[in-house]
């Protein structure tokens, strides 16, 4: 954490030049460096430090990860640390998708609030080998270029839907993408009350947490 003495995170061996570490709290600011090891026990000098706050959204990620998934954390195109450029969110997501089928990962589930979640309705069809399922958070039924209400008659897969009521349109654009989704066993609509939105959403309503969690457990489960 910023402020605090340097602590080793973690360690990674060539060609892999990725780590992940987790949970952080969430509104926290880290400085991550690092530095190059060499095959005789050499230390390279450290790199500059690179402080990031993190973002609501990785919290849900910490409880993929606590819960024994492994989880990937996507800044869309513009966001974030990612590339500025033309974004599609769901072009996003099915690209990283990819990058985990990549990293041998074969069974992958979508989650995504908000931008996210109509990120995860729009590239589900589209994914492939198939994800196991698809949890969408606080949809808009379209954004950014990502018509949901085309994506979702394709879905295939289980896929949960989930909003407040009291949040402006949302609530009438989940509904609508759920109803557009192929009727099953498999597709569930949460509606729960109050105004919280996204990532607040299953951060703060115990109904929708309890709700993800079975629903992962039951079509996804690590």
């Amino acid at each position: 954490m910023v402020g605090r003495p340097w602590a080793k995170l973690t360690e990674t061996t060539h060609p892999d030049n990725s780590a992940t570490g987790s949970p952080y709290d969430v509104g926290t600011e880290w400085a991550f460096k690092v530095r190059a090891v060499s095959r005789a026990g050499v230390l390279g000098p450290f790199s500059d430090p690179y402080a990031v706050t993190i973002a609501t959204d990785a919290e849900a990620a910490a409880r993929a990860f606590l819960a024994g998934y492994q989880a990937l954390l996507v800044d869309f195109t513009g966001d974030g640390v990612s590339d500025r450029g033309p974004a599609n969110p769901a072009e996003d997501v099915v690209a990283a998708a990819a990058f985990m089928h990549g990293r041998g990962v074969t069974r992958i589930a979508l989650l995504g609030a908000s931008k996210g979640a109509i990120a995860v309705v729009g590239s589900a069809p589209r994914v492939r080998p198939a994800v196991l399922a698809v949890v969408s958070l606080s949809p808009p039924a379209a954004f950014a270029g990502v018509n949901g209400l085309a994506a979702a008659p394709e879905i295939r897969v289980p896929v949960l839907y989930a909003a407040a009521r009291g949040d402006g349109r949302f609530p009438a654009e989940t509904q609508q993408l759920h109803d557009a989704t192929p009727a099953g066993p498999k597709r569930q609509l949460v509606l729960v009350d109050g105004t919280a939105h996204g990532n607040v959403l299953l951060r703060l309503d115990p109904t929708v947490r309890q709700a993800v969690d079975g629903f992962l457990r039951a079509n996804a489960a690590p």
